[in-house]
């Protein structure tokens, strides 16, 4: 019967073990979609959409696993798997779009500040603020970092849109 929540949830469950993603997640979504409180449907559901790259979608069912199970340690790890790849896809694209823009030399110093690397950081952070004098707190990185700001050259007029939206994107993750 269409509206029972356990049959679509055991059909989706022993498809995705037997490997068939795009049959199980039509199943799944009926489930999730009948019964919304139930975690281990978001989590099957999101591990599934993970299995056919659709992260957006995977995270969102697992965001939702997280909240009603907080504990379940890897329904987190498979989030920040599906955060890793969207971040990864982000700065792709952010790369090609600008490999030598300021948003990408930003993006390279705060990985290496992440790993604790304050010297590359530095460096490339001031290397950001030279190609893109208009990013805002550049500057107080260089500072906080030790280093000296160099007077960043006048802007030029140019629309940095597309580079900063791609960046936000990285971040948004």
């Amino acid at each position: 019967k269409p509206g029972l929540y356990t049959p679509h949830l055991f059909l989706g469950l022993a498809m995705a073990q037997l490997g068939r993603p795009d049959a199980a997640v039509p199943e799944l979504e009926k489930a999730v979609a009948i019964n919304s409180a139930d975690p281990m449907a978001h989590t099957w559901l999101g591990y599934e959409y993970t299995s056919q790259s659709r992260f957006e979608k995977a995270a969102g069912q697992l965001e939702i696993a997280a909240q009603q199970k907080p504990d379940d340690q890897d329904v987190w790890f498979a989030l920040g798997r599906c955060y890793l790849e969207l971040g990864k896809r982000a700065t792709i694209e952010l790369l090609q779009d600008d490999p030598d823009g300021g948003r990408a030399w930003q993006l390279a110093a705060e990985q290496y500040e992440a790993q604790g690397n304050r010297e590359k950081a530095l460096k490339l952070y001031v290397a950001a603020l030279r190609r893109r004098p208009d990013i805002t707190g550049l500057s107080e990185k260089i500072a906080a970092l030790g280093g000296q700001p160099a007077a960043p050259a006048p802007a030029p007029n140019v629309s940095h849109g597309e580079e900063d939206r791609l960046y936000s994107l990285v971040h948004s993750w």
